[in-house]
């Protein structure tokens, strides 16, 4: 399809390619390449996650002890390979649990979301005369032509196939997803202790993440939760979450612990006891009760 006909809302570049044709990729192209290097092999996370623990360490290790960066290694001292290696896998077990890309995404799409809601703007479409047109983030249809035409052939079998997608549809999408993987993250990894062995040098590099309760961050992602969807709401349906203090209370009060079962519990099942109301309440708010 040619650039005239790519009038999706997405922040484009224009470059010459090695021919010395003007040509242009828009943010839907890189996220879609994105995804693809991530469902073959996860590629761009690992990345991420690489670069993200070994500056934790440089920044740790650096004027302690002194470590040599190498391109994308790090030359450390052998006396200190054990205390470097779980170091570096504490990081790793450290990051993972406060970081998701895809809840970082769906972030990102929502503060959009609430930057431009009920806003009809122009955009740039992304051609070579520099066009621009109105978008409407609630309507207009962010699907490529390819994949419109992908839709119109599933029709055939399924009617519901072919239906516009627009930059909210993609935004609720997201969000489902993020909260998604949150939960089975926590459920089936960090309510657990686990041993990380990422960068294996000597015996005592292994590092031994364990199971921990912090009520903050379960409160957080329920207020969290309840935020995103009095978002889509007018204000007058809000009922008892009418401001956000109230939205804290309720979050703090449900997801309680009495002292009693503090005593008693293990911090596993602290973490899926309020994994569990987290999902109750999540599934009531979207009308799944």
């Amino acid at each position: 399809s040619s650039d005239a006909e790519y009038s999706e809302f997405h922040p484009s570049v224009k470059f010459m390619d090695d021919k010395n044709v003007l040509k242009t990729m828009s943010s839907k192209t890189f996220v879609k390449k994105m995804m693809e290097s991530y469902a073959s092999a996860g590629v761009i996370p690992t990345h991420t996650e690489d670069a993200v623990d070994m500056a934790k360490i440089i920044n740790q290790w650096m004027e302690k002890y002194g470590i040599t960066p190498v391109h994308d290694a790090i030359v450390i001292p052998g006396e200190d390979a054990d205390k470097v290696g779980n170091d570096f896998n504490r990081n790793i077990g450290e990051t993972s649990r406060d970081y998701s890309m895809v809840s970082a995404v769906a972030d990102a799409m929502r503060e959009v979301y609430r930057a431009t809601v009920g806003a009809t703007f122009s955009v740039d479409i992304g051609n070579q005369k520099g066009e621009k047109q109105a978008f409407d983030i609630k309507l207009d249809d962010m699907r490529t032509p390819e994949e419109k035409a992908k839709d119109k052939k599933k029709a055939k079998s399924d009617p519901q196939a072919d239906k516009p997608r627009s930059f909210v549809d993609e935004l609720f999408n997201m969000e489902n997803t993020a909260e998604i993987v949150w939960s089975e993250r926590e459920r089936k990894i960090f309510a657990n202790d686990i041993k990380l062995d990422q960068l294996p040098t000597t015996k005592g590099s292994m590092h031994e993440l364990k199971a921990e309760y912090k009520k903050e961050r379960y409160q957080n992602e329920l207020i969290k939760r309840i935020n995103r969807r009095l978002d889509n709401m007018d204000p007058s349906q809000r009922g008892q979450f009418d401001t956000e203090e109230k939205i804290k209370k309720f979050a703090i009060h449900i997801l309680h612990l009495s002292p009693s079962a503090t005593k008693t519990m293990s911090e596993k099942q602290k973490i899926i006891h309020n994994l569990d109301i987290i999902t109750q309440v999540t599934n009531a708010l979207n009308g799944e009760c």
